[in-house]
């Protein structure tokens, strides 16, 4: 999981996306068109070649998240009980959602080329909730609890 999470961080800097807008602004024309009267005429053909902006493929989000489920996973790791991998089960979903909300972006009328950083960076994500969420919680229900102290074994046997 560490090496998913690092590989998350650092390819999630590097530039994950352009936009491009249209270079002849078909879109404001045709917004324009819709106020006059007379018949519009335009073949307006779209040409997206003016570069607008780069994105990095996760940023500083995905960078919050990591430290999000590493800080879960060291609790987990210092005192593993159940109940905190069950929490960190809930705390890294909580997370996640968070996440989507903060990268979600509608790009409607431009031309959005990803680049292989994006795809790279959502796998490693989607991988590590999927152990996160998904091994956790089996490992949980499926493990005993560890106990403070362990049974002393008695003599039982008559030597008299």
């Amino acid at each position: 999981m560490l090496i998913l999470g690092v590989v998350a961080a650092v390819i999630g800097l590097f530039p994950g996306e352009r936009i491009y807008d249209d270079a002849n602004n078909c879109w404001v024309r045709g917004q324009e068109s819709l106020g006059t009267t007379g018949h519009y005429d335009d073949n307006c053909t779209p040409s997206y070649t003016k570069l607008r902006e780069t994105h990095p493929a996760g940023g500083w989000p995905v960078l919050g998240f990591v430290l999000a489920v590493a800080i879960g996973a060291a609790i987990v790791y210092r005192t593993p009980r159940r109940a905190h991998a069950f929490a960190w089960t809930i705390w890294s979903g909580l997370s996640a959602v968070a996440l989507i909300f903060v990268m979600f972006d509608f790009h409607s009328f431009d031309n959005v080329v990803i680049l292989w950083p994006t795809y790279v960076t959502e796998f490693a994500i989607g991988m590590l909730l999927v152990l996160v969420m998904g091994a956790t919680p089996l490992v949980a229900v499926f493990t005993r609890e560890p106990r403070d102290s362990l049974p002393v074994a008695t003599d039982r046997s008559d030597s008299r």
